[in-house]
């Protein structure tokens, strides 16, 4: 695995570990609210509410920085693959005259205007 690869993956692990944080504090913050509709206001809850509030807008910007930064590591990887493929294919054009034709051009085609021409 390389380095952009292992780097594209713990992003990606600590945006979904991320993500289960946020879930797991909204779900806490729902089943709190649910507990102040059936037995109504009590300081201690009301602080309790507040205190899942401030963490779960928290984990929201958490959540968001992660996406980002495993959407640069994954635009990162993509870029090295894709010039490892440009690289290979071009290590490779000596050996295939074909990959160094335009689209849709073959050798033949280049050789019937030629033989048109001396014709």
């Amino acid at each position: 695995m390389t380095t952009l690869e292992s780097e594209a993956a713990r992003s990606k692990q600590q945006l979904l570990d991320a993500i289960d944080k946020r879930d797991s504090i909204k779900s806490e913050l729902q089943k709190s609210e649910a507990e102040l509709q059936e037995n109504g206001y009590s300081n201690a809850l009301m602080a309790k509410i507040g205190e899942l509030r401030s963490q779960l807008g928290d984990q929201v910007s958490v959540v968001e920085a992660r996406g980002a930064e495993w959407r640069e590591a994954a635009a990162n990887l993509s870029a090295e693959q894709k010039l490892e493929n440009e690289m290979h294919k071009e290590l490779n054009k000596d050996n295939d005259p074909e990959l160094g034709r335009a689209p849709g051009k073959s050798l033949d085609d280049f050789g019937k205007k030629k033989d048109d021409l001396e014709r």
